[in-house]
């Protein structure tokens, strides 16, 4: 992502955050339901937006993705 933004880093810089942030390092007690940290499921967002809800993100979403990953 870095690359893709054109933003400078590290590649020790990189490797440190990735592993601070893997699911498993964070501790049980700051991860899990009711917690700002959850493991995701790819797609699950489905079942938790609405269809008006998903058009709204789409809609505001839309110009950003456009700006940083048209080719």
């Amino acid at each position: 992502m870095y690359s893709r933004l054109g933003i400078p880093v590290a590649e020790e810089q990189l490797q440190y955050v990735v592993e601070k942030h893997d699911w498993e390092n964070i501790p049980d007690k700051r991860k899990g339901a009711g917690k700002p940290r959850r493991k995701a499921t790819p797609g699950g967002w489905r079942e938790d937006l609405t269809r008006e809800q998903a058009t709204s993100v789409e809609s505001i979403t839309a110009p950003v993705l456009d700006e940083f990953y048209a080719d």
